[in-house]
């Protein structure tokens, strides 16, 4: 599952790609045409990439109705510099068409399984239906790490002899097709008063965040679970927990989306206070909102890296304003995305010349 790249075996999701990057030549930020169709035959780009896909013998599940399969192919197969918002605007057309597309791939998927079918052009299609299943899954937000533990759990660990394919098969489908879950990740973490100040700030103005001195109030079922628990609510002298609101597909991806959003506040942080202690436990508490006596911890590697130090009233403006500006409907995404680059650079950028001049003064001085 680790093999799997999205974009080359999902006919939807390179359609989404290719509108993309269409849009971005437009506003001029992709400077080459040739860089979304290939001039060289021995060379594919996004164009070529979604012709393979939605062309030939291949399922692609897609549904066409407003227009049909051999417009939008004529339509790639000359796309241009000059007609490529006609491809746009046919992409945006069938993806709205196709909200339902991950139903549908579950649904012929199911009928292939049904059929029982042990020929060779049967399994191809069967392999082709699970590579577009598990890239959409992907796509749409599920981690690969749950999606091997899923399937391991669902089609092999449990399924013995006397177990019916089917009711393992409903139960697989019913957690893929299942809504977006509300998640509580807790990182327990050493630093001093001056960051506990700036991370309360930070709390004040996004809901996601919040911080408590311990985590008495939870109880966790399972025997292992329950010791680890006792020991990451272990009191410090300046320890405390940060909670950390999420909702995402599984617990893998809201860890991996917790770490986002306190990544972003912590590059700010360590702008203004780069010299203060802050260590951030390498075991994460990750508490689904169903059923929260079934949390479990994760492993998770440091997500600070880099050293850059910038004035305290730049600082300080950074801290009060990101996370209105983060959490400002109006703002759109893009936005907020370059002011979090920019953020990140500056505080990484500096890493470089401030290695390599350290590197020669030890020169120098041997």
């Amino acid at each position: 599952m680790d093999s799997y790249r999205v974009k080359l075996n999902n006919p939807k999701t390179i359609l989404k790609e290719l509108k993309y990057c269409l849009q971005e030549y437009e506003k001029g930020r992709i400077k080459h045409f040739h860089t979304l169709k290939a001039k060289e035959k021995d060379k594919k780009a996004a164009v070529d990439e979604a012709i393979s896909l939605i062309s030939g013998d291949k399922p692609h599940y897609l549904s066409f109705k407003s227009i049909s399969q051999r417009y939008l192919e004529l339509l790639l197969r000359t796309i241009d510099e000059f007609n490529y918002r006609k491809v746009i605007s046919s992409i945006e057309m069938l993806l709205s068409e196709n909200e339902l597309y991950l139903r549908t791939v579950i649904s012929e998927l199911e009928l292939l399984v049904a059929a029982d079918n042990a020929t060779i052009a049967a399994l191809e299609k069967l392999d082709d239906t699970l590579n577009i299943l598990f890239s959409e899954l992907i796509n749409n937000g599920f981690s690969k790490g749950f999606l091997f533990k899923l399937v391991y759990g669902t089609f092999v660990k449990s399924l013995g002899p006397d177990s019916i394919f089917n009711d393992h098969f409903q139960s697989f489908k019913t957690r893929i097709l299942d809504n977006d879950i509300d998640y509580t990740v807790i990182f327990r973490v050493d630093t001093t008063y001056k960051v506990y100040d700036a991370i309360s700030t930070i709390s004040i103005s996004d809901a996601k965040l919040s911080l408590s001195d311990n985590i008495n109030n939870i109880q966790l079922d399972g025997m292992r679970q329950a010791e680890e628990l006792s020991s990451f609510n272990t009191p410090g002298k300046a320890r405390k927990f940060i909670h950390c609101k999420v909702t995402a597909t599984d617990y893998l991806a809201a860890l991996k989306r917790a770490r986002s959003v306190l990544s972003e506040y912590l590059d700010v942080i360590n702008l203004g206070l780069s010299d203060e202690f802050l260590e951030i436990h390498n075991r994460v508490l990750v508490i689904n909102s169903r059923s929260p006596q079934s949390g479990d911890f994760q492993h998770h590697m440091n997500i600070l890296d880099g050293k850059y130090r910038v004035t305290k009233d730049r600082y300080w403006e950074f801290t009060k304003k990101l996370p209105a500006i983060l959490n400002d409907p109006l703002i759109i995404n893009e936005t907020k995305e370059k002011i979090k680059s920019a953020i990140r650079y500056l505080r990484l950028g500096n890493q470089i010349l401030s290695d390599l001049y350290a590197q020669r003064t030890d020169r120098l001085s041997l």
